[in-house]
């Protein structure tokens, strides 16, 4: 490839330089190649987002024929535009678009199937145009939803709107909610991201409330100021090969408004973005991808500005750990970065399930602060990395997958909390256990307060390596397997209450194909966040 691009940018040099004198013309054709050399050289080794403008220009002609059909007439409360999946990804939400004559709060209700699956919104704001995002409806319906407008004096009219969607495929996934001791989610929604395929969302009563069909990896990132979540969706090349390197930026109702696609060297598989991606308190993304040096894999992290998609640090823990952690591994995969978190502006807590290692590192220096990992196996030339490693007489992750922060547990700010979701395996025990941490930092120990392994059971073993997600509100955990039999695979989702140390909820989730993947993480969301802002209609005359 280098010599093929070599060889016709000299083309292309011999060409333009006809009017040159033989001799000017070597110089000068001798001095170009040389720049392009060290070009090329450079860019065998690179990070890449590619700013996809077309996506962004189709989401802007959908804007501009709404605000057309919309000034076409006049929109009240009693005769709404409605408009539902406006970019044709999200079928089971809408637009509600209208005027009043006075400023006016918003509030709609989607009637449920019971009281407890009903779903109702307010407007933050009085206004006199109105662009409400219609969630919670149901598939393959006619959905009764109630619109209430209220003035700045208190008075209130209503209207009942019907809004009709269509059905979704016959072969999508199914949950039913087997146990709900405390299952009370009336006031939001349980998304699911599956390792592949669409993002959903259920309410309590089992029955999906909301889908993108956008295809996409396990990457979801929730941003609770806009409301906006963060995918990794799928490209094809010509031989229908899946790639997941499209991120995208996209609100509840399927709007665009970012999209890159990532590309990388020394990378062909069809992951280059794996496992993780967060938004930094700086506003900026960091994503887990692999080393552009070699052929190892889920080993770096690259820091990207997500308003222009530059690549502004990049972390290879290839040149950071120990050599024997790679040179002693057959497998490519010899570090397994499967997770990271920010806990302050400059510290990271990551992962790294093939090494049994969880580190707070100190970024984007990245210093580490402390480790957990099995002493006995440390490599003794580490540079003093091993002097960081936390005593601990309890069991350590074996298979640490995910993590999460917990809030202050016992009033000690020199203490920290985590859970883990750890695939245990010891001694020929194989099973998915949850564990409570305590870090005692001035003391550099370690000390495990709970483990839910038998709440979990011995027999709920995940073939994948998963999210757990701690719902603040309620104080529980919400945990998916994978479980595998002859018949079919499906996925399982455990909600356990730390408190009691009891299951509250369990979800049976079934639907998993070629084309969609088991349940990879779960996250407890309201309807709509508080500040989320629809922003579609324009001026009349723009």
């Amino acid at each position: 490839m280098k010599k093929l691009m070599l060889s016709l940018l000299i083309i292309m040099i011999a060409g333009c330089s006809n009017q040159m004198d033989q001799a000017t013309e070597d110089k000068e054709e001798e001095k170009i190649v040389e720049e392009i050399e060290e070009i090329i050289e450079d860019n065998e080794e690179f990070y890449k987002l590619d700013n996809n403008k077309e996506v962004i220009k189709e989401i802007k002609k959908i804007d501009d024929d709404i605000n057309e059909k919309f000034y076409e007439d006049t929109y009240t409360y009693d005769n709404p535009f409605v408009v539902v999946n406006p970019y044709g990804n999200s079928p089971l939400s809408a637009y509600v678009l209208f005027t009043t004559d006075e400023p006016t709060q918003i509030t709609y209700t989607v009637e449920g199937k019971t009281k407890d699956t009903e779903y109702s919104y307010t407007t933050k704001n009085y206004s006199v145009r109105h662009e409400i995002p219609l969630m919670g409806l149901y598939a393959g319906q006619v959905n009764n939803v109630k619109l209430e407008v209220r003035n700045e004096n208190g008075e209130v009219l209503t209207h009942d709107l019907a809004v009709e969607t269509e059905e979704i495929d016959s072969d999508f996934y199914t949950a039913e909610i087997t146990q709900k001791n405390e299952l009370k989610i009336n006031d939001g929604l349980t998304y699911m991201k599956p390792s592949s395929g669409e993002l959903f969302a259920i309410d309590n009563a089992g029955d999906i409330r909301f889908l993108l069909t956008n295809e996409s990896s396990e990457i979801f990132n929730y941003n609770e100021e806009t409301g906006h979540f963060i995918l990794n969706t799928v490209s094809k090349t010509e031989d229908d090969t899946k790639y997941f390197n499209n991120l995208i930026e996209i609100d509840p109702v399927g709007k665009i408004y970012k999209s890159y696609t990532y590309l990388q060297s020394h990378y062909d598989g069809e992951r280059p973005i794996h496992n993780d991606v967060i938004t930094l308190n700086n506003g900026n993304i960091l994503m887990l991808v692999h080393n552009n040096k070699d052929d190892y894999i889920n080993d770096a992290m690259i820091e990207v500005d997500w308003d222009n998609g530059k690549v502004l640090n990049v972390v290879n823990f290839k040149e950071i750990l120990p050599e024997s952690f790679y040179n002693y591994t057959e497998s490519k995969d010899w570090l397994g970065q499967n997770s990271v978190l920010q806990v302050e502006d400059d510290t990271l807590i990551v992962s790294f399930l093939n090494q049994n290692i969880i580190a707070e590192i100190k970024y984007p220096e990245i210093e580490f602060n402390w480790i957990i990992a099995n002493e006995d196996e440390w490599p003794k030339e580490d540079d003093g990395l091993g002097e960081k490693i936390i005593d601990s007489s309890d069991k350590i992750p074996t298979n640490p997958s995910d993590i999460e922060v917990l809030s202050d547990q016992d009033d000690n700010a020199s203490t920290l909390d985590i859970l883990v979701y750890d695939d245990y395996l010891h001694e020929n025990e194989a099973y998915n256990r949850v564990v409570q941490y305590r870090i005692n930092l001035p003391e550099e120990n370690l000390e495990e307060i709970t483990s839910y392994y038998d709440v979990l059971q011995k027999d709920y073993n995940s073939q994948s390596s998963a999210h757990l997600s701690y719902d603040k509100a309620s104080d529980n955990v919400l945990v998916p397997f994978t479980l595998e039999s002859e018949e079919s695979t499906f996925s399982k989702i455990i909600e356990l209450n730390r408190v009691k140390n009891e299951k509250t909820s369990e979800i049976y989730v079934q639907g998993m194909s070629e084309l969609r993947g088991p349940i990879d993480g779960i996250y407890r969301l309201p309807l709509l966040s508080e500040d989320y802002v629809v922003e579609v209609l324009r001026d009349e005359e723009e």
